[in-house]
C-alpha cells in the first residue's frame, strides 16, 4: 500500500524508547523530576534504605523532616528509627526527634524521620548517618551543601 504509514521506520526510529543510551524508555513530566531529585539509597544490614531530603537550600518551620522508604523480605522494620539516626549539618551532629510511619505494609514501611531545624535558608552540607540494629555496619548518606 502506498500513502500509509511506515511503521517499520516509526518504530526503529526512537518510538517508545527505542535508541535510547539507558535501554530504558525515556522519562517526560513528574516521572522524570522524581528521577532528577536528591534521593540516595543504601542498605542497612538487610534492609533496603531509600531516603529523601527536604529542600536543603531552604529550610523552613522547625523541622527537617526527611522522607524514608525501608523494604526488607525477613528482617523487622518495626524498628524506631529516630533513636538509630544522627544528622550531621556543618560540624554540628543533632540525634533524631521523631519517626513518623505513614504507611506500614509489612515489608515495606514508609515515614518521615525529623530532626531539630536550628536555622532557616540553605543548610551546608548534611550526613545523615543510621545505625544498623543488628550490629553492622552504619549507613551514611551526604547531600553537598545546597547553591
Amino acid at each position: 500500500m502506498s500513502g500509509g504509514m511506515d511503521m517499520g521506520s516509526m518504530m526503529g526510529g526512537g518510538m517508545m524508547g527505542q535508541g535510547a543510551d539507558s535501554g530504558r524508555p525515556e522519562m517526560a513530566g513528574p516521572a522524570a523530576a522524581a528521577a532528577g531529585s536528591d534521593e540516595q539509597s543504601g542498605k542497612l544490614g538487610a534492609i533496603d534504605v531509600k531516603v529523601t531530603p527536604p529542600d536543603l537550600s531552604n529550610v523552613q518551620g522547625d523541622t527537617i523532616d526527611f522522607t524514608v522508604d525501608l523494604n526488607a523480605t525477613g528482617a523487622d522494620l518495626g524498628l524506631d528509627l529516630a533513636a538509630l539516626a544522627t544528622l550531621k549539618i556543618g560540624d554540628r551532629e543533632t540525634p533524631a526527634t521523631a519517626w513518623t510511619v505513614e504507611f506500614d505494609h509489612g515489608h515495606h514501611v514508609k515515614g518521615a524521620l525529623s530532626f531539630p531545624a536550628d536555622k532557616a535558608g540553605a543548610v551546608e552540607s548534611a550526613t545523615l548517618t543510621l545505625t544498623d540494629p543488628a550490629g553492622g555496619a552504619a549507613l551514611s548518606l551526604t547531600w553537598p551543601a545546597a547553591e
